[in-house]
């Protein structure tokens, strides 16, 4: 749990994620360091490291609507699964914290095996 002063106290980026609510197959993630080689020791070009994202989901929305009811397809993700995601889809939802961001579930690549 990364901490970071907000009006004059100490305050978590996942309280702060979790005064927003997504809206549909939307989640809120928190970007975290990927490391520049693969776990197999294979160093990771340049593009590949902008091209792509490590994060965290920290808020979900209440997944898609399916067409003509109203009834919602489950998104796929938990809170706190570790995902890969495409940076371009990444949005700032925040500007005084920007390694918390807006992504659409389809724009998740892959979830991380525990």
């Amino acid at each position: 749990m990364q901490l970071v002063a907000e009006n004059g106290r100490m305050e978590s980026l996942e309280d702060i994620a979790s005064g927003y609510r997504p809206m549909c197959e939307k989640v809120i993630i928190r970007r975290v360091d990927a490391p520049g080689r693969s776990p197999g020791g294979i160093l990771m070009p340049d593009s590949f490291e902008r091209s792509l994202a490590e994060g965290i989901v920290l808020v979900k929305g209440p997944g898609r609507l399916k067409q003509g009811t109203s009834e919602r397809i489950p998104i796929n993700v938990e809170v706190g699964d570790q995902v890969i995601f495409s940076t371009a889809a990444a949005l700032a939802i925040d500007p005084d914290h920007k390694e918390i961001g807006l992504l659409s579930e389809d724009n998740i690549i892959c979830v991380r095996v525990k």
